[in-house]
């Protein structure tokens, strides 16, 4: 593994071990969580400072460490478990918002004709 920050070498996986950024943080930061009530201001100002600081690093690496990097978060957001029923409930509350919107007169519909109708317009004022 490289001796500094972007200089981690890709594992089998090919995603690179954030292992040392961490530690890094870790040493610059040592006492963020430790002095603040998680909740508390002072822990979330800490915690924003310690996040813009990491992203200015992050962003000064080169195009293919941020790429790694952006594919391992989002990976790990893909991870989090997925309340199937939450998700059940949003898009049920959703239809009916959007059903009420109809029936009162707030939304209206549109046939595919319109639609085909709208993108010729469009395009004959942009050849214009």
């Amino acid at each position: 593994m490289g001796g500094g920050l972007g200089q981690e070498e890709p594992g089998e996986s090919g995603h690179v071990d954030l292992g040392g950024l961490l530690d890094t943080t870790a040493q610059v930061y040592p006492t963020l969580a430790a002095d603040q009530p998680r909740g508390s201001p002072g822990y979330a100002a800490d915690m924003a400072k310690a996040a813009d600081d990491l992203r200015a690093e992050v962003l000064a690496l080169p195009a293919q460490e941020r790429a790694r990097i952006a594919s391992d978060l989002l990976a790990s957001l893909d991870s989090e478990a997925v309340d199937e029923d939450e998700i059940d409930r949003l898009w049920s509350a959703e239809t009916q918002r959007r059903a009420a919107m109809l029936e009162s007169g707030d939304a209206g519909t549109l046939t595919w004709g319109d639609i085909e109708q709208r993108f010729a317009e469009r395009r004959a004022q942009r050849g214009a």
